[in-house]
C-alpha cells in the first residue's frame, strides 16, 4: 500500500503595515504646500506695499529711504487683525508684526521644501524613529493650522483697510488658503490612520496575536 505525503497548504502571511510610511506620506503632503506658501507670501508683499504706500506721508517715505541707504532696521509694521476662535466661537483680536510673520513664513517654507522631495530628505525621514516622526508631523500640523488662521485674518484685514478705489489692487488668497487647508486635512488624516493602525497592533499584542512580516 502506497502512502501519499500530506499536501502542505500554503501559509497565509499577514503583511505588516509600515507605520513609518504612513507618517512620511503625511509629511510629504505638507511639503506639497511649499509653492502655495510662496504664492501667498508674494501676494501679501504686494498687499502690504499698497497699504503702506497709502498710509505714508512724504516724511515717512523719506525716512524709509534713509533707513534703506544706511542699512538700518525698518520700523515694525503692526497690523490689528481679527479672527473667530474655533473653540469659543467668539472674535479674537491680535496684533501681527508683519515683518516677523513674514520671516516665520520663510522659515516654514525652508522646512517644508525638503519634505516634498524624494532625495536626501527622504532618507533622513526614513532614518527617524516612529516617535520622532509622530512628533514632527504633529508639530508641523499645529504650525500650519496657526499660520492658516493668521493668514485668513490678514486676508480680511487687507481687504478692509484699503479704499474702494484701491480694492482691486489687493490680491486675495482664498484659493491658496483652501489648498493649504486641504493639505492640512490630508496630513491629519494620515496621522489618524497611523494612530488607528498602531492601536490595532497593540490590541493584537494584548490578545497574544503577532503580526507576521
Amino acid at each position: 500500500m502506497s502512502i501519499k505525503a500530506a499536501e502542505s497548504k500554503p501559509k497565509t502571511i499577514k503583511v505588516q503595515v509600515s507605520f513609518k510610511s504612513i507618517l512620511i506620506e503625511g509629511l510629504q503632503g505638507l511639503g506639497s504646500a511649499t509653492q502655495t506658501f510662496m504664492d501667498i507670501m508674494a501676494k501679501l508683499d504686494e498687499n502690504a506695499a499698497v497699504l503702506e504706500n497709502k498710509k505714508k506721508t512724504l516724511m515717512q517715505k523719506l525716512k524709509k529711504l534713509m533707513q534703506q541707504m544706511f542699512n538700518k532696521e525698518p520700523d515694525p509694521v503692526i497690523y490689528d487683525v481679527e479672527y473667530m476662535d474655533p473653540v469659543k466661537g467668539i472674535p479674537v483680536r491680535e496684533k501681527v508684526n508683519f515683518n516677523s510673520f513674514r520671516s516665520d513664513l520663510e522659515r516654514k517654507i525652508r522646512t517644508l521644501t525638503p519634505m516634498a522631495s524624494r532625495g536626501a530628505a527622504m532618507g533622513k525621514l526614513e532614518a527617524m524613529q516612529e516617535e520622532q516622526l509622530v512628533g514632527f508631523l504633529e508639530r508641523n500640523i499645529r504650525e500650519l493650522q496657526s499660520l492658516h488662521k493668521t493668514l485668513g485674518a490678514l486676508d480680511d484685514f487687507f481687504k478692509g483697510e484699503v479704499d474702494r478705489a484701491d480694492r482691486d489692487k489687493i490680491k486675495g488668497i482664498k484659493p491658496e488658503l483652501a489648498t493649504l487647508k486641504n493639505a492640512i486635512l490630508r496630513a491629519n488624516s494620515k496621522r489618524h490612520e497611523y494612530s488607528a493602525q498602531k492601536e490595532e497592533e497593540e490590541q493584537l499584542k494584548r490578545l497574544g496575536v503577532q503580526s507576521e512580516s
